[in-house]
């Protein structure tokens, strides 16, 4: 493959950037071909260093992917920017599969049993405060339904509260599978950071 049919290769690959960037990219790759080849190093040497414009593409892919986690403002963008990454790391390094989805589906499974769990304390303690109006209507002392009242109004600020843990956790595993994505990929780089 010569140098144009590589650029030429690269920039369809990297059609998800915008023209300014890849513009700066396709002429960061002609100056680091240039320079190798000024060295002595022979044009299909250098290409073969890069390996293929699709996995060279791929690599910018992640760490643009890395750059939208890391401008997200809200931990639901976090999430879909830290998936969207972890495919392209997988893409990249298939042995990261293995790595990533036996802890991942555990993650994800203790994740949400542990929100749908909160979300049925919550409809519960909702059901115990109608109910107890409905109970009260037809017999119920003041007492009880105070005791249902407040025990469901406790179960609700409950619920609330472990919804809040739930983002802060949730936010916690996203900057922990950023944090393995960058040193997955340097590692693929080949610098161990």
């Amino acid at each position: 493959m010569k140098k144009e049919e590589f650029l030429n290769e690269l920039k369809r690959e990297l059609n998800f950037l915008n023209q300014e960037d890849l513009d700066e990219v396709i002429a960061d790759q002609e100056e680091f071909i240039r320079d190798a080849m000024s060295s002595g190093r022979s044009e299909e040497e250098v290409l073969s260093s890069l390996g293929t414009p699709k996995s060279f593409a791929e690599s910018i892919k992640l760490e643009y992917q890395m750059k939208k986690i890391k401008d997200s403002s809200s931990t639901w963008d976090s999430v879909k920017e830290s998936l969207t990454a972890t495919g392209v790391l997988f893409g990249l390094m298939p042995l990261a599969v293995l790595l990533i989805l036996g802890p991942g589906l555990a993650v994800l499974s203790f994740l949400f049993s542990w929100f749908v769990t909160t979300l049925a304390f919550l409809l519960i303690s909702l059901l115990m405060i109608l109910s107890s109006f409905l109970v009260f209507i037809f017999g119920l002392g003041f007492t009880e339904f105070f005791a249902i009242v407040f025990l469901s109004l406790g179960l609700t600020f409950a619920s609330a509260a472990s919804l809040t843990l739930l983002v802060t956790i949730v936010r916690f595993f996203v900057d922990l599978l950023v944090k393995y994505i960058n040193w997955s990929f340097n590692t693929l780089k080949g610098r161990i950071v």
